[in-house]
């Protein structure tokens, strides 16, 4: 069965981490498995569930399982004490991503690189001690 691969699909978005029985370090880029690939988040998790389908956790926070019961787009998946489990189409990502907000991948603007670089220039190693070679 074909999940959706969350690195090509919301890399550029979100962070996307993995399940912790997961060793994505020993694996090529290009075969990296889909199935384990997660969006992280507070008390929670965003991960593939089949086909177009995904699927989101939350444990404790009362407050956002009561805020994501309000959406229509959700299926029960798990219901615990202190822990539900909702699948949800793709295409909703983004209404389920405002409620528990996962964590975002870092972008900088034109302006903020180019002062990190010369930021990163000022601090470059730079020898004290000219080293000149004289030709026999």
């Amino acid at each position: 069965m074909e999940c959706i691969n969350l690195r090509d699909r919301f890399g550029d978005r979100f962070r996307i981490g993995f399940d912790p029985a997961y060793d994505p370090a020993r694996r090529p880029k290009d075969k990296l498995d889909p199935w384990m690939m997660l969006l992280e988040f507070p008390r929670g998790s965003i991960y593939p569930h089949g086909g177009e389908l995904l699927a989101v956790e939350v444990e404790g926070r009362r407050f956002l399982r009561k805020r994501l019961l309000q959406l229509r787009c959700l299926g029960l998946k798990q219901d615990g004490d202190d822990f539900q489990g909702w699948t949800f189409h793709v295409a909703d990502l983004d209404a389920v991503a405002e409620i528990v907000r996962p964590r975002r991948r870092r972008t900088l603007s034109d302006v903020q690189m180019a002062l990190l670089r010369e930021r990163g220039q000022r601090s470059r190693f730079q020898s004290r001690h000219r080293i000149e070679f004289k030709a026999p």
